[in-house]
């Protein structure tokens, strides 16, 4: 997963992105392992991009909450998801019109 994040960082730099802040969505509540992890991801992508980064903790009903919050935003690129592993498979495709990206978000492909 890291090494996605970093692939985006590389490719984003050479386009000029990004303008403006950058949201990352973490779907669980604030002070766990996985917050924890999004704060320090998203510490680096400031450092890389120096653009601010924020993560927003969007937790509840196993993850869906964070989903609908990413799905529900605009498709430009600046808002990031960040969900554990451990839960992902619970999660099923949203029904919205950008959906599609959402899949390429999750860490694993859901079956």
């Amino acid at each position: 997963m890291l090494c996605a994040w970093a692939a985006l960082v590389g490719a984003a730099c050479v386009q000029g992105y990004p303008a403006k802040p950058i949201r990352v969505v973490v779907s669980i509540a604030a002070g766990g392992t996985g917050d924890m992890l999004g704060r320090f991801v998203a510490d680096r992508l400031t450092d890389a991009f120096k653009q601010q980064v924020v993560v927003e903790n969007r937790a509840g009903a196993n993850g869906i909450i964070g989903v609908e919050t990413v799905v529900n935003s605009p498709p430009d690129g600046y808002t990031l998801f960040l969900h554990p592993q451990a839960t992902s498979r619970s999660i099923r495709a949203p029904t919205a019109p950008n959906s599609l990206s959402i899949p390429n978000a999750i860490s694993r492909p859901w079956r």
